[in-house]
């Protein structure tokens, strides 16, 4: 009796393994067949939203160094508003809208607007240029796919992109990405216009908020000074909430 018990419970075992194989096999060949823009699309509904809310922090790192600035973050389609929280820097205040980026400094009681000149510069001394926070646009809309490869390695799928600009209004020329089964970029190299490694973004850690698989810590590497780099991660983040739209005004910069 114990020896037919023994018995079918092992076939019991071998059957669940075998589903679970099954299974695996399924997502395995599913994944082998998205092509390029697929895979870019998928990407791109990972890290665009509607609106978000979050707390940052970037630590900015110059050769033995480290400067630590906190803020709180605001976005809601084009706009966004980042308010900084670290003794040195409290009450500095940046609002994105219609296209251009204010500055809020509380001790002069004034606003500033960056000019474009200065887009290119980092974002409060950090690896992160004023251009890239300002945006929050879709890959497809501004990239060409001029290569595509899948790597497999250790049952895990990858997928290399290479990217190409459009048009001359985005920030870097050309872009190469790593993807993981999940549609994150974990590594991602950018160029400029003579194909020079303008900066490196490496992804530390990934977290899944329902669907969504979204990056929440990176490091992002200057492309010529090695010891420079910046380290920026969120926390208590939330997608696609209600934010007042009134939040996003100048007039918003000058309350306490």
């Amino acid at each position: 009796m114990n020896k037919f018990k023994k018995s079918k419970e092992i076939k019991k075992i071998k059957k669940i393994h075998f589903m679970l194989f099954f299974i695996a096999f399924i997502i395995f060949i599913f994944l082998s067949f998205q092509n390029e823009e697929d895979i870019l699309k998928k990407l791109d509904e990972n890290v665009t939203f509607e609106s978000i809310h979050y707390t940052g922090t970037l630590e900015i790192i110059r050769n033995n160094n480290k400067i630590i600035k906190t803020f709180e973050c605001w976005a809601k389609n084009d706009l966004f508003l980042i308010i900084f929280k670290n003794p040195e820097d409290n009450g500095v205040k940046y609002l994105k809208k219609d296209g251009n980026l204010y500055v809020y400094f509380p001790s002069a009681d004034d606003v500033l607007t960056i000019s474009k000149s200065m887009m290119k510069q980092g974002f409060m001394g950090s690896d992160i240029s004023n251009e890239d926070i300002t945006r929050n646009r879709k890959l497809l809309d501004d990239y060409s796919i001029v290569s595509f490869n899948k790597i497999i390695e250790k049952d895990n799928i990858f997928y290399e992109l290479t990217l190409q600009a459009k048009t001359k209004d985005v920030p870097y020329f050309m872009q190469k990405l790593i993807i993981n089964s999940d549609f994150v970029a974990i590594k991602t190299e950018q160029y400029d216009l003579a194909k020079r490694l303008v900066k490196t973004i490496i992804v530390d850690e990934i977290k899944k908020f329902g669907s969504r698989y979204y990056p929440v810590k990176v490091t992002i590497q200057d492309g010529i000074k090695t010891s420079y780099k910046t380290i920026f991660s969120i926390t208590d983040v939330s997608f696609n909430i209600p934010i007042d739209p009134k939040i996003f005004t100048i007039q918003n910069l000058y309350n306490k």
